[in-house]
């Protein structure tokens, strides 16, 4: 059964460069690459079980490595390995290329705000508090058509395969 519905979705026009450009144009929502940025972060945690991590010990804490980052911005990696209390922390806080909403709420919006090299003051979430840095912003852009052209067009080959299949298995139910 397979093989003859492999063989009825296998007879459908092949898939012109045109047909792909036109659907392209048709969906062009669905070929946008959100705007990405490169975050690092230190977190101090909030415990106030722990007389070190109380909030106002954690926020002590994060504004102290705030100052020392102002002064000193190169240095983001080394005190991230130093004092962050996230497994990011080995990685000098890289928290990698994220699009928006990938973070906390509250962390989100002020990563929304950061330009390339700047860093935020303390922030706080669910978790702590949190200094950033934007390492990097890759703005928002549209995939380009020659990126996206094959796999477009196996798309649409394999929506024709479908149909016709389905229309071929329709006609046998009406006979």
């Amino acid at each position: 059964m397979e093989a003859v519905l492999d063989a009825v979705g296998s007879r459908v026009p092949a898939v012109s460069a045109r047909d792909v450009e036109i659907f392209y144009l048709l969906h062009r929502e669905r070929f946008q690459s959100p705007e990405l940025r490169t975050l690092r972060h230190i977190l101090i945690t909030i415990n106030e079980d722990l007389s070190s991590n109380t909030r106002e010990a954690a926020f002590r804490r994060i504004t102290q490595i705030h100052a020392l980052l102002q002064r000193h911005p190169e240095r983001f990696a080394e005190q991230a390995l130093q004092h962050s209390e996230c497994p990011t922390s080995m990685q000098g806080g890289l928290l990698g290329q994220l699009p928006a909403g990938k973070l906390f709420p509250s962390l989100d919006v002020v990563a929304a705000t950061l330009r390339s090299g700047e860093l935020s003051g303390p922030v706080e979430s669910p978790m702590g508090f949190h200094l950033l840095r934007c390492e990097n912003r890759r703005p928002a852009s549209m995939l380009p058509l020659a990126s996206v052209r094959t796999r477009i067009a196996e798309q649409i080959l394999a929506v024709r395969s479908e149909n016709a299949r389905r229309r071929w298995i329709r006609s046998l139910l009406a006979q």
